[in-house]
């Protein structure tokens, strides 16, 4: 899975979150509002039923007014507890879909990590066979080197035997070629790589040397 699939799939969950999140808050406030306007009715009514229970305690009101006022009092508490658990529900029900959401958020993140993980092996083995390749090639130009350099290197080796003086350092293929690529014992060093890594570019003052051989060599 390439990264624009999975920010198409990401960002379509999210779009559905939103769009989910937005229906029930939307739903949700519309209960809200009864349930305030239910408190506000029992909070009255209650105050009221009160009242006319003492007076019907001592008499004063008849039973039929009582069992009126008793059902008032009923059905106002009830529309509280129903738009509380309304409330409730919905609440739990915005829940229980943006949990399956982020269910799909989560194994999608997982399956993306996955392939992130096998890409970046590939990457790291593109490297490695890349510093193969670097050391075979090593290998190669040496033995080109020895051909180059079998003569003089005999000549030389006869003279140290006789006990003359030699006037040739460089006598073999990591003396001679080695500087070319050496940095403090490295092949590649720390900077370089880290130029390559980090900044996505090679070091100005290499690829200015680089620039200025390779036009050499091509005069």
């Amino acid at each position: 899975m390439d990264y624009t699939k999975y920010n198409q799939l990401m960002r379509k969950y999210i779009d559905e979150g939103n769009e989910i999140k937005e229906s029930y808050d939307n739903a949700k406030e519309t209960f809200i509002r009864q349930h305030e306007k239910a408190v506000r009715r029992f909070n009255d009514i209650q105050s009221q039923f009160q009242e006319l229970q003492r007076v019907y305690n001592l008499g004063e009101v008849t039973e039929e007014q009582f069992n009126e006022a008793k059902s008032d009092y009923d059905r106002a508490e009830y529309m509280v507890n129903e738009t509380a658990k309304r409330l409730d529900e919905i609440e739990q029900y915005r829940k229980e879909i943006l949990m399956g959401i982020l269910a799909k958020q989560n194994e999608l993140r997982e399956t993306y990590k996955m392939n992130i993980n096998e890409e970046t092996e590939k990457l790291k083995y593109q490297l490695m066979k890349a510093k193969y390749d670097f050391l075979n090639l090593a290998v190669q130009l040496r033995k080109a080197y020895n051909k180059l350099s079998y003569e003089e290197y005999y000549h030389e080796k006869l003279k140290r035997e006789l006990g003359l003086p030699s006037d040739v350092k460089d006598l073999n293929a990591f003396q001679t070629l080695s500087p070319s690529i050496m940095d403090d014992g490295a092949a590649i060093s720390y900077r370089e790589i880290s130029h390559a890594l980090y900044f996505g570019m090679i070091p100005e003052d290499l690829e200015k040397m680089f620039n200025e051989t390779k036009k050499d060599k091509n005069n």
